[in-house]
């Protein structure tokens, strides 16, 4: 028994006896009951289980009374566990509420997972109070215990993921203006959630029950989403361990090595599909889902550390080749800028290479190739200006800032050239020609662009980055200089047991 308390997480002991000791499990618990009690009661008072829908289908009262269970439970965790959650955190991470974060002597994961544990012991615990009601629509007959289980599994992932998101929103260090506007808009994003798993149910009980929905698309669909969810929620964790960690600490690391492996697990899984089917429709999204998560790492690699604090270097190894590997995921500036271009690199040549596998050398379309080049070479372009500016000219400005110059660069450079264009030649024949011009420093693109043209502007981003790179190049290797391990000399000990001689002083 001290072993398994030994293992237990503080955070999220913590966490239940004050969510137990207030008010929140009971107004959740009552309120889900009382829905669902008052939904049951509307069906046998108003419909007597006799309701019928457009389109010719006519649920049984197992399915009809399911339903309306089912939403009512889904709504009332939807809204109150994440909320919950994203208040507590945001809370914690204010100015006043330090302590647990960065004083004691708890683990930024230890946290996390803490308030993840407890996130899920709450549902479970709704879940499991709405249990009689609906085991109530099971006896009525019309749908099967197979149906209840997947759609309870799929609303029981998306109110966790929702969590997720909640928990890291709270964890972001902004001023409580923009918590609250991030509130707002969080709260009405939940609304989204809505049509998604409610059209799932209804599709699911319109195509039958039992068997016939164990095979075939249905359960590749399932389980496609369950395993985005879990992308979503794993890389949603490590930043929020990330934001919460001490800013003196390795907060890359983790999510760099963990973008590493999901970047090389997902390849083989595109590969393996794009070569089966013969299409290149998840490998295109794969692209672009890579490249933009690259461009996010590779913006607040900019903000990073140009030094390392004594217990960071302490962790540096000693040997050539693996203080080389470990200087492109540790953080700081210059390794994330290199981590970003090797991964910009291995993306689009992986894509390339997959890409003649599957359509051949004759009818290899270079198109979306040159968009993911365009767009990598415009990002890196950006950062490493932005970084030169706050390096020559803004020096005053901490380096955590330097994202916000990047974008300050995108509106000047990339936005306001379009949108002049577009006010002074709207009717103009020539407009195409002249937005393609006004928007070289874009990595979306705002109109076609073929030809000469289209090739000019892939030299000028080249040139744009291989420059800024050039200008940075020297306070890049002064940082690998530096990028030593931290060793203490110790100093030579002292025999206290010796005695003292005349007009010798005891060493302090």
């Amino acid at each position: 028994m001290n072993r398994i308390d030994d293992w237990l997480n503080p955070i999220a002991v913590k966490e239940l006896r004050q969510a137990v000791r207030g008010r929140f499990v009971a107004v959740a618990v009552i309120l889900s009951l009382i829905g669902q009690l008052l939904a049951i009661a509307l069906l046998m008072i108003t419909t007597s289980l006799r309701t019928t829908v457009a389109a010719g289908f006519a649920p049984a009262p197992g399915a009809i009374v399911f339903m309306a269970l089912y939403s009512v439970l889904f709504t009332i965790c939807i809204f109150l566990i994440p909320a919950y959650t994203g208040i507590r955190m945001a809370a914690e991470r204010g100015d006043t509420h330090t302590d647990l974060l960065f004083i004691t002597t708890i683990r930024p994961r230890t946290i996390v997972f803490g308030k993840l544990i407890t996130v899920v012991l709450l549902v479970v615990l709704i879940f499991s109070a709405s249990l009689p009601f609906l085991v109530f629509s099971y006896v009525l007959r019309g749908i099967d215990l197979f149906s209840i289980l997947v759609l309870l599994a799929v609303a029981f992932v998306v109110v966790i993921s929702h969590s997720v998101l909640a928990l890291f929103l709270g964890a972001l260090p902004a001023s409580k203006p923009f918590k609250v506007l991030v509130a707002v808009a969080f709260f009405l994003g939940t609304f989204a959630t809505f049509p998604m798993v409610f059209a799932f149910e209804s599709q699911l009980l319109r195509s039958g029950f039992g068997a016939t929905v164990l095979y075939g698309q249905f359960l590749a669909g399932v389980g496609a989403f369950l395993a985005t969810m879990l992308v979503i929620d794993a890389i949603l964790i490590v930043v929020t361990i990330a934001l919460i960690t001490p800013a003196v600490a390795n907060r890359a690391l983790a999510i760099r090595v963990m973008l590493a492996v999901m970047w090389a697990i997902s390849l083989g899984a595109a590969a393996l599909a794009t070569l089966a089917m013969a299409r290149d429709e998840l490998l295109r999204l794969w692209a672009v889902y890579f490249i933009t998560l690259i461009s996010l790492v590779l913006l607040s690699a900019s903000g990073e550390r140009e030094s390392w604090a004594p217990r960071v270097a302490r962790t540096i190894p000693n040997n050539p080749l693996r203080r080389v590997l470990a200087f492109l995921f540790y953080s700081g500036n210059a390794g994330g800028v290199l981590w970003s271009i090797l991964f910009y690199a291995a993306t689009i040549v992986s894509y390339n290479f997959i890409e003649v596998l599957v359509a051949g050398a004759g009818r290899f379309s270079i198109d979306i190739t040159r968009a993911l080049v365009d767009a990598a070479l415009c990002v890196l372009a950006y950062t490493l200006t932005a970084t030169l500016i706050r390096r020559k000219l803004l020096s005053r400005i901490p380096p955590r800032v330097t994202w916000a110059i990047a974008l300050s660069l995108f509106v000047l450079l990339a936005l306001i050239p379009g949108l002049i264009a577009l006010v002074i030649d709207a009717q103009s024949k020539q407009l195409g020609e002249l937005m393609q011009l006004a928007t070289f420093a874009n990595p979306f693109p705002m109109a076609s662009r073929t030809g000469e043209l289209r090739d000019f502007r892939t030299l000028f981003l080249l040139i744009w980055a291989a420059l800024a790179f050039a200008f940075n190049a020297r306070s890049f290797m002064q940082q690998a200089a530096r990028f030593r391990r931290f060793d203490v000399k110790t100093a030579a000990p002292i025999d206290w047991a010796s005695p003292l001689r005349l007009g010798e002083a005891r060493p302090e």
